[in-house]
Parts: C-alpha cells; structure tokens; sequence
C-alpha cells in the first residue's frame, strides 16, 4: 500500500490539479496528426476520435474561460 502512496505522491507534483491545465496537457499530449504512412484506419480512425474529444474539451474551456460569444 505505502507503494501506491508513494506512486501517487509523486503524481502529484507533475499532474496538473486543474480541469483546463488537465485539457491543455491533452491538447500537447495527442498533438493533431494526418493518417501515417503504413497505419491502419481503425487506429488513425480512433486516434482521430481522441483528438476531437480533445479539441471539444478545448473549446468549452475557452468558453469557461472568455465566456460564451453566443450570450
């Protein structure tokens, strides 16, 4: 158990503890990417899913941030 601790502890210092740093670290992690020379489409495909989720994130954090522009 005290590993688990110990695990945790040290995520604590790299993991962001905000909801819109938690999407900008996202948004850096799966950067947007074109289908790669020999990959299959069901990967490309969901890794393109991830990424849309991902830019949908971004937008309502924006939102939070700088308000509706539709309000």
């Amino acid at each position: 158990m005290s590993e688990l601790k110990e695990r945790a502890s040290a995520h604590e210092e790299h993991f962001p503890t905000s909801t819109v740093d938690f999407v900008k670290v996202l948004d850096e992690t799966y950067p947007h990417l074109c289908i790669r020379e020999g990959q299959d489409e069901i990967s490309a495909h969901r890794y393109a899913a991830i990424r849309t989720f991902i830019d949908e994130l971004m937008a309502l954090c924006d939102e939070h941030i700088n308000g509706d522009p539709y309000d």
